[in-house]
């Protein structure tokens, strides 16, 4: 690889970083701001010892760990035994005099304890996070190369914005599959047929084959796509797996972002097996159909028939996306010996 062609790579790399940070920011953000009013104070342990005798008259001490909140110089004990309630059901309680300023209500003490120690959490990682984008601005500003954009705070919002829609599309792909597999597998005959199109739709939610766990402790259906994953994971590569594509339909293996475009990925392993073979071949034509081509937006691996698997060839492969090198004849998918 050139120093030009590394460049271009670690430009792609940094901004799905940037993109993941930004994302994780807003999102934290919302979080912090939906605290509310933070109570000014802080939460401290209070250790305390008790002794006992025994009736061999030996002296043993114990401790007790309790908490205790200090807010306007006051001290109040944080009982273990007090449960969460939210405003309504303690307006309920207390009448609409209710207010959450009062600490002598035990509810209030825990409210605020919690707001404390969440907002303390959700600071640091904000702070890491914004001096990790500001970091990552400063390196690919510096490292791009002339036909590359500058990186500014209104993109860095817009990139995070990107990320969050992507995460929300996943999670709710990920209840509707939950919600099919259930069906699938435990659901009346009435259900099963307002549900599934067919016995073969259902077939593929009742087996939900995702068995192998990833690095990141996800879980995938495949040996080849297990390592593809792994790959990604280690060489910093951003993905969501078996992503729904809305232009064709249907879910591509992993949907990625290298070079600043974001990407679709199959991962092949038995087309030597001509049913497996036929399926891709149609789910290829639907690909062309909407547009996606190979080499494009849409990039095949062709894993079938390999034993073993040089993971530094898959790496390169995404080192050429995000350098924008990547080239594949009409027709073939690249083949990783």
């Amino acid at each position: 690889m050139s120093l030009s062609e590394f460049s271009d790579f670690v430009y792609g790399r940094e901004l799905i970083l940037l993109q993941k940070y930004s994302g994780e920011l807003l999102e934290l953000q919302e979080k912090l701001e939906k605290l509310g009013k933070i109570p000014k104070g802080a939460v401290y342990m209070k250790r305390s010892a008790k002794s006992y005798l025994t009736k061999d008259n030996i002296k043993h001490t114990y401790h007790n760990y309790n908490q205790e909140l200090y807010i306007k110089g006051q001290r109040f004990h944080i009982s273990k035994s007090t449960n969460v309630a939210s405003e309504k059901e303690l307006i309920g309680k207390y009448g609409k005099k209710y207010s959450s300023q009062d600490y002598s209500i035990k509810e209030n003490i825990l409210i605020a304890k919690n707001k404390i120690e969440q907002s303390l959490m959700l600071t640091d990682e904000i702070i890491w996070l914004k001096n990790n984008i500001k970091r990552l601005k400063n390196k690919i500003n510096l490292s791009k190369n002339k036909w590359q954009f500058d990186i500014s705070d209104s993109l860095i919002t817009k990139l995070g914005k990107q990320y969050l829609d992507i995460k929300n599309q996943s999670a709710v792909y990920n209840r509707e599959r939950k919600h099919k597999v259930q069906i699938a597998q435990t659901g009346t005959m009435s259900e099963i047929d307002a549900e599934f199109a067919s016995e073969t739709q259902r077939n593929f939610y009742l087996l939900d084959g995702k068995k192998i766990e990833t690095y990141a402790g996800e879980t995938v259906r495949s040996k080849n796509e297990l390592i593809v994953a792994n790959v990604m994971k280690r060489i910093g590569v951003l993905y969501m797996y078996e992503y729904f594509v809305q232009e064709t339909g249907q879910n591509c293996d992993f949907y990625f972002l290298a070079g600043g475009k974001m990407c679709y990925l199959e991962v092949l392993g038995m087309m030597e097996n001509e049913q497996y073979r036929r399926r891709w071949e149609n789910k290829e034509k639907i690909y062309n159909r909407s547009g996606l081509h190979m080499g494009d937006k849409l990039f095949v691996i062709n894993l079938s028939g390999n034993e073993n698997i040089e993971e530094r060839k898959i790496e390169k492969m995404f080192f050429d996306i995000a350098a924008d090198n990547f080239s594949t004849e009409k027709g073939r998918s690249p083949q990783v010996r």
